[in-house]
């Protein structure tokens, strides 16, 4: 299972806030929230393609992505990033990397517990070798 970090304070942060308080807010809430889930499962610090903004959040129809998506970039939360192809236009959760691991801290971490269970591995080898 993969977990990305939402702090408990998320309804209390000025930029949440500033969404308002109508349903399409929510919506917007919700769909920055689903961002973050998105980026940390597929490892993108942050980066968000924009064809993926309709079909991230089931429970949203791609006319309330649109919406909240222009509520996002309003606010802050999520700014646009130009490059690439001139049709593509990925999205960018500016301080992502404040709050959540990177894609290089993760492998990091995976690679030292990778490690970690080899050693281990060798290590009750060794033991069985001993005690028989």
């Amino acid at each position: 299972m993969t977990f990305f970090r939402l702090d408990v304070s998320i309804y209390r942060n000025k930029k949440i806030l500033a969404l308002g308080k109508s349903p399409s807010a929510r919506v917007a809430r919700d769909l920055y929230i689903a961002m973050l889930a998105y980026s940390r499962e597929h490892l993108t610090d942050g980066v968000i393609p924009n064809y993926v903004c309709g079909e991230i959040d089931p429970m949203t129809s791609n006319e309330e992505a649109r919406t909240a998506l222009l509520t996002l970039l309003s606010t802050g939360l999520v700014k646009r990033l130009r490059g690439g192809t001139p049709s593509i236009h990925n999205l960018l959760i500016p301080d992502y990397s404040d709050h959540q691991q990177t894609k290089e801290e993760i492998e990091h971490a995976r690679k030292q517990a990778k490690e970690r269970k080899r050693l281990q591995r060798e290590k009750d080898r060794l033991e069985v070798g001993v005690t028989q």
